[in-house]
């Protein structure tokens, strides 16, 4: 089962985004993502500094389709291994 970590500001710690799929339709999804430009690059700009810098983006959107296939599970009783000096 894929799992994805995404920072403390958008799911806090003790939380868990759970998304599900229906197996037997496959267009009865929660969420549908869009690429509209797939690759972009600025190519290389000369700065008056002499340094160079590039860019590179993608360009899409998302939409919920279903919300009753998300659900967020809120943990209790979790140990705290930031106070333990295993994680900076």
């Amino acid at each position: 089962m894929p799992v994805f970590k995404v920072p403390n500001t958008i799911i806090p710690e003790d939380e868990i985004l759970c998304v599900w799929k229906d197996d037997q339709n496959e267009t009865e999804v929660s969420i549908a993502f869009g690429t509209l430009v797939p690759f972009f690059s600025t190519g290389i700009i000369q700065r008056k500094n002499f340094y160079k810098e590039a860019g590179i983006a993608t360009y899409g959107d998302y939409h919920v389709l279903n919300r009753r296939f998300l659900a967020i599970v809120k943990l209790s009783n979790l140990k705290d291994i930031a106070t333990q000096g295993e994680r900076p």
